[in-house]
Parts: C-alpha cells; sequence; structure tokens
C-alpha cells in the first residue's frame, strides 16, 4: 500500500492519504469527477473526522493542475474549479457543448468553462486512424465554410460553427472532439458533404 500524501485545495483543512488497494463501498465517487473509486489508486481524507470519512479523490483528478495555459498566445490561465457542493445543475461545456457537473476549467475573466478533457486536447492529431491527413484543432468553423452544413463521419452528427474541432484544410473534413479519438477507420467510408 502506497502511504504518500497530498494537500489538495479541494480539501483544505486535512491531508490526502494515498491508498493504492483500498476497499471502499460499491457506491463511492470521486469528489472531481462524481465517478466510482472502485479498484483505482484513491486518495482520501487522512482525518478521522466523520464528516471526511466519504471523501475520495482518484489519484488521476487529485494530480490535475490547478491553473494551465492553453496555448502560448492565450493571455488569461485556466484555473480548476469545483462545482459547488449544493450545485446539482450541469453546465455547457463552451469547447465541446456537452453538459457535465463535475470540476471544470475556467477562465475567470472570459467567464469560460471547459470540461478537464477538453482543456487537456492537443493542437494537433498527427496521425489519426480514421483519415489520411493530421487534423488542426480549430475553436469555430472558420467563416468561409460556415455556409456548408457540417457533419462528423464518425457519429453522423453536425458539427457546429462554434464547438471545437478537428479540421483537415486538405480536405474540408471536421470531426468532432468526442469523436476525435476513435480508432475506427473511415477510409473505405466516402465522407459527405451536405448542403
Amino acid at each position: 500500500m502506497s502511504c504518500s500524501t497530498l494537500d489538495h485545495f479541494s480539501h483544505p483543512d486535512h491531508s490526502l492519504r494515498l491508498k493504492d488497494n483500498f476497499v471502499v463501498r460499491a457506491d463511492a465517487t470521486c469528489s472531481v469527477c462524481y465517478k466510482s473509486v472502485a479498484a483505482t489508486p484513491t486518495y482520501t481524507c487522512s482525518s478521522s473526522n466523520i464528516a471526511c470519512q466519504k471523501y475520495y479523490l482518484h489519484k488521476s483528478c487529485a494530480e490535475l493542475p490547478k491553473q494551465i495555459i492553453r496555448d502560448k498566445q492565450d493571455e488569461h490561465p485556466l484555473t480548476l474549479q469545483p462545482r459547488s457542493k449544493n450545485c446539482t445543475s450541469f453546465f455547457r461545456c463552451d469547447a465541446c457543448w456537452e453538459e457535465t457537473n463535475d470540476y471544470s476549467y475556467v477562465c475567470l475573466t472570459c467567464d469560460f468553462w471547459i470540461h478537464k478533457k477538453c482543456a487537456f486536447t492537443p493542437p494537433i492529431i498527427p496521425a489519426p486512424a480514421y483519415h489520411h491527413h493530421p487534423l488542426t484543432l480549430i475553436f469555430c468553423i472558420p467563416d468561409m465554410l460556415r455556409y456548408f452544413s457540417r457533419y462528423c463521419p464518425i457519429c453522423k452528427e453536425r458539427v457546429q460553427a462554434f464547438c471545437w474541432s478537428y479540421y483537415c484544410h486538405k480536405c474540408t473534413f471536421f470531426v468532432h472532439l468526442k469523436c476525435s479519438t476513435t480508432t475506427v477507420s473511415l477510409m473505405s467510408v466516402p465522407y459527405c458533404l451536405y448542403f
């Protein structure tokens, strides 16, 4: 069993202790992503305080950086922001438009909110399994291409003009952020452009 400790901003009163083979209740969830902590390296509160006995963090969630800068040209850092303990509402990610209620990265100056997973998307996918050219992350569809209705060849849903997506400038090929990690090859499937 690992015995490393961590001070985490989400639980400022006590240190957290990493437990690799920790047996928890089946319904125990991470306080950052709200997913099950069963069978994963997990930080737990080191205090015997009864109020802290249900405080868990996945090792991967606990080690997320508090602040990131997505792009060297970006003026504002993105700060990891907890959701209020009393907040049951969802927010819509400004990158992919999916809804979530867990921690997210926020530009406090611009009121820009994005999922943790969107915050770490690479600027280029050099060799996607489903396309024969590298794909570049874009933050909205360029004006000159907006009159086309774009459909993602992976999920067959429309790629919204103001959502982040990956783009091949050689082929005018778009794919959703959420679909960009697929390993399915689409080389034999014709890509359709809908007008």
